[in-house]
């Protein structure tokens, strides 16, 4: 499902219930955060965050399973509290232009920064 450049400033908590989504696209949006319920997205490949005013990321992103790409560029993370914990089917990770980011050291995916 493709919600970008859409002016969205939340994602309802519903969107848990589209369990078959294999790609969700809210990039370019106003999300400062992401409601717990994107956990159940178990068959998502590719999500696509960059863009929006995310100040931090769901601890339920890890439940994730099928996640191959997540981009998450291009937002003002600010909650350093704990590590990102992120899906072992992670392969591709877009961190670019953010005030902070943390990953875990010993996953074997690309982390793509760009300048």
């Amino acid at each position: 499902i493709n919600f970008s450049h859409a002016g969205l400033e939340s994602i309802p908590v519903e969107i848990g219930l589209l369990t078959n989504l294999r790609d969700l696209l809210l990039y370019d949006n106003h999300l400062e955060s992401l409601p717990s319920t994107i956990g159940l997205l178990t068959k998502l490949k590719e999500l696509y965050l960059s863009y929006n005013n995310l100040k931090s990321l769901p601890i339920e992103l890890n439940l994730l399973t099928k996640l191959e790409l997540l981009s998450v560029h291009d937002n003002p993370f600010c909650d350093v509290s704990t590590k990102l914990e992120l899906p072992d089917s992670l392969d591709t990770v877009w961190v670019s232009k953010n005030q902070v980011y943390l990953l875990p050291d010993d996953r074997k995916y690309k982390i793509m920064i760009e300048s």
